[in-house]
């Protein structure tokens, strides 16, 4: 392997997960013919959170010494490279790694961290130790060894481990890495400008960073860019057409099944783009295959509706609408799974488990379900026990949506009767009201007996 190769190999093994899975599992000339595709492959970060440092640690970074030229060369990252891949089986190899590391040689420390590092998942698991790892990138990247600047942030900034953290320090290395030209380091930047962690939240910051980690190939950063094209955030007008160039660019990699999902969008409504529902599907189709639960939604949608290229098929739909209504954030798929199992429409009827569903659509302020709740514990019916305390807490949260009008209804005749509530006439007429101006003629009447 020539010293431009193995630098290429550092550079990807570092900083990309996916790649040293498929190393150890595919032969090297594979896994080199790859390296174009996996150096733009990103995972998408969890949410960061940072606390005090644990002891022994320093508060933030040190002046880096200068190294010099030879130190971080191709040639001698891949002599410490090739030590610490003996390291991993050899004691001899280990001690002499260990020795050359703490000696002060920046690409010994790096790599000696790398075998202690849990994430990289290199040494054995019971060599793994957070606080030496923690402790071998900060003295490589005292040295200026960006990626050992970045993972020592990295440690601070999610407390690893256990480790403790400390949101300062860690922006403050993250930003040392970034402002060398570390990409992943530049998206962590941005991260934490976004979100405010460690630093105030500065959205203009943000994107400077996201920009230049995108420019690099990062594809978290991209669909970032996209984002703020597509909402229109400062520094950037919103520009849809612009969005769609690049969420398509995003969408070609699997992880980001939510940027084909957003050029689906685009197609649906015509953003952008000319409106196309026949390849708005072919967009959802190809999100949901990838588990996007957003998109599996609308794919269920197409079924119950029948929307071309998909037939009018109901059990299919509420097949969809189960995939998706396994992520507890899509309210409306697990309202229309609950409706098909309440009339048993595509599906055996259930109502027990149509109650779940809607009960966990209406948590997630549905105001659909939620008015089903409030209908159903107001007269008891179906899975629903008579409960006018339970109806008023539910008819009360769908009432706030005009198109609820029974749910407003309902509510009105609560206050009126002091059902679930201390009574309150005059709630009471506001709220048969509105129902009657939404056209509820049930309301109608109601207002003219109580007057």
């Amino acid at each position: 392997m020539t010293a431009r190769a193995r630098f290429a190999h550092f550079l990807l093994w570092h900083g990309d997960t996916a790649y040293r899975r498929i190393w150890f599992v595919a032969p090297q000339m594979l896994a080199l013919a790859g390296l174009a595709w996996l150096f733009t492959r990103q995972v998408e970060p969890g949410a960061p959170g940072w606390g005090a440092p644990p002891p022994g640690w320093s508060g933030g970074p040190t002046t880096p010494r200068q190294p010099k030229p030879a130190e971080q060369s191709p040639a001698a990252i891949g002599v410490a490279e090739a030590l610490r891949n003996r390291a991993l089986n050899d004691p001899a190899a280990l001690r002499e790694l260990t020795a050359r590391a703490d000696a002060g040689d920046a690409n010994m420390q790096f790599m000696l961290a790398t075998i202690y590092d849990g994430d990289m998942k290199l040494g054995k698991p019971q060599d793994w130790d957070a606080s030496k790892a923690a402790r071998y990138y900060r003295l490589s990247g005292e040295q200026g060894m960006v990626y050992g600047q970045a993972n020592y942030g990295l440690y601070l900034v999610y407390g690893k481990f256990g480790l403790a953290r400390d949101l300062q320090a860690g922006f403050a290395w993250l930003s040392k890495a970034a402002d060398a030209g570390l990409a992943f380091a530049q998206r962590h930047v941005g991260i934490a400008y976004r979100n405010g962690v460690g630093v105030g939240v500065d959205g203009v910051k943000a994107l400077e960073y996201f920009r230049k980690a995108a420019d690099q190939g990062d594809l978290y950063s991209k669909v970032e860019l996209a984002d703020a094209y597509w909402h229109g955030r400062p520094p950037y007008a919103q520009n849809r057409a612009e969005a769609v160039k690049i969420y398509r660019e995003a969408a070609n990699d699997p992880s980001y099944a939510s940027a084909a999902r957003m050029v689906g969008w685009a197609y649906m409504n015509g953003d952008g783009v000319s409106q196309d529902k026949t390849v708005a599907l072919k967009w959802f189709r190809d999100a949901a295959d990838r588990g996007d639960a957003n998109a599996k939604s609308m794919i269920g949608d197409a079924y119950w509706n029948g929307w071309p290229p998909y037939p009018r098929d109901h059990a299919e739909a509420a097949k969809w609408y189960r995939g998706a209504a396994a992520d507890p954030d899509q309210a409306g798929a697990a309202r229309m799974l609950g409706m098909a199992l309440r009339d048993g429409d595509g599906v055996l009827a259930d109502p027990a488990e149509a109650a779940i569903w809607m009960r966990r659509a209406a948590e997630k302020n549905d105001a659909h379900a939620q008015a089903e709740l409030g209908i159903g514990h107001f007269f008891g019916k179906g899975a629903y026990r008579q409960d006018y305390r339970e109806a008023f807490k539910w008819l009360q949260k769908a009432a706030a949506a005009n198109n609820e009008s029974v749910a407003q209804r309902l509510l009105g005749v609560c206050y009126m009767q002091g059902y679930g509530t201390p009574p309150d006439p005059r709630q009471g007429v506001f709220w048969l009201q509105r129902a009657s101006a939404n056209g509820d003629r049930e309301a109608a009447k109601l207002l003219r007996q109580f007057r």
